[in-house]
């Protein structure tokens, strides 16, 4: 009689054990695609220090498009992309990109897709001002079979690029050499007409420059 009790009390046990739900695993997630295209999404980037467009151009698949951050700008190609790089190269020194996170795109079943995504800072010397320019940004790449980069996007804190410049102007203005103090009795007409060009010059100047402005922070919001 024990004896069946104690047979009767291990099915019951092995019954409730039974039915409990099986653990699943997760599925492993398949990173070699994403990490085939992060090194070569890091080595593009790497170009701007170095500043070599031969080695960026074979990183491009030749139908590669870059959308810029600002406003109205329209997508760029291939030539138009180097040209970009090249402007960037030539109008600043010691460019690097810092304290950045990489991570991978996902598709809508939240796997990873291949792209890849980051965000940093970019620290670059200014050729004209001599003034040190940090920009907060984020990109996006995706790439195409051959883990070439076919499209860029890029958001920058544009404003922060735009207000270093402005104060490298400024200092300029203020401290470049004058000329001797002239009262403006001894000023002739023509030389007083042109310092009201010049009002007027900078008038028009404030104007641009409050549209540039404009057209930056709106850029944002539509992002």
């Amino acid at each position: 009689m024990l004896r069946l009790k104690i047979l009767s009390l291990a099915l019951v046990v092995g019954l409730l054990f039974s039915c409990q739900p099986a653990v699943q695993s997760e599925p492993e997630v398949d990173l070699t695609t994403y990490n085939l295209n992060l090194a070569t999404a890091q080595k593009f980037f790497a170009t701007f220090s170095s500043e070599d467009l031969e080695v960026q151009k074979p990183l491009l698949c030749p139908g590669v498009t870059h959308y810029a951050p600002f406003l109205g700008s329209e997508p760029a190609k291939m030539d138009a992309m180097l040209a970009n790089s090249k402007g960037w190269m030539d109008n600043f020194d010691d460019i690097s990109y810092g304290d950045s996170k990489w991570f991978p795109g996902t598709d809508d079943s939240g796997k990873p897709n291949g792209s890849v995504m980051t965000s940093g800072s970019w620290t670059a010397t200014s050729v004209a001002t001599g003034n040190v320019v940090t920009v907060s940004a984020f990109h996006t790449f995706v790439f195409n079979a051959e883990n070439q980069i076919h499209e860029v996007r890029d958001y920058f804190d544009a404003t922060g690029v735009m207000a270093a410049l402005a104060g490298g102007y400024a200092f300029y203005i203020v401290f470049s050499p004058k000329g001797p103090a002239i009262s403006t009795d001894a000023l002739s007409a023509s030389e007083q007409a042109v310092d009201y060009l010049t009002v007027i010059l900078s008038m028009i100047f404030g104007c641009i420059w409050g549209l540039i402005i404009f057209n930056i922070d709106m850029s944002f919001q539509h992002h």
